[in-house]
């Protein structure tokens, strides 16, 4: 497996297929899910594999890499999520962001926020894109300090725009322009 771009916390890598029994596991869990844009719906392991293999195909709009703690104990599994940039727009410059990590117990340990600031690194130095947008579900607070935390700003939502949990919440859009991240390193 290459080993592509180390933060602080935590590395990012290619996806490796062989670990689908693992984000399968992340995939079903409803805790994890209920932040992704898919929802709490189950997923077949089939599909994980299928994730596993499209995500090392090179492609000119997306691009996705596995996350691997750096700081955790010897012999405790290092790979933790998954963070991507999709919809990646060449003449605009913009492409949107999506991350999670898979275990519960790795989140609020700053992880997220440390893949997400090595990402973005990488987006606007290497390959010189000018902003990163991301959207996510109003009941998502942990995502949004996380968000914030790496330079994020508000840019618009969707008011009531989804109905989980009983009730309505607003889609919160977010975004980061490449002077904003560069003034704040």
């Amino acid at each position: 497996m290459e080993n592509l771009l180390k933060g602080k916390r935590v590395q990012l890598k290619t996806i490796d297929p062989e670990k689908a029994p693992l984000f399968n596991q992340w995939f079903n869990d409803p805790h994890i899910t209920e932040n992704l844009q898919w929802g709490t719906l189950p997923m077949p392991m089939e599909l994980s594999k299928n994730f596993g293999d499209q995500a090392q195909q090179p492609s000119k709009t997306d691009q996705h890499f596995s996350i691997h703690a750096l700081d955790l104990p010897e012999g405790e599994e290092s790979y933790i999520g998954h963070i991507s940039l999709h919809h990646i727009d060449w003449r605009n410059r913009v492409a949107e962001l999506g991350i999670v990590i898979g275990d519960q117990k790795h989140l609020s340990k700053g992880y997220g926020t440390d893949a997400i600031k090595t990402l973005l690194h990488f987006t606007f130095m290497e390959m010189n894109l000018n902003k990163v947008v991301l959207r996510h579900y109003q009941f998502n607070e942990r995502g949004h300090r996380a968000y914030l935390k790496a330079g994020f700003k508000e840019e618009g939502r969707l008011r009531q725009q989804l109905y989980r949990h009983g009730r309505f919440w607003d889609v919160i859009y977010m975004g980061i322009l490449k002077d904003e991240f560069m003034n704040n390193q």
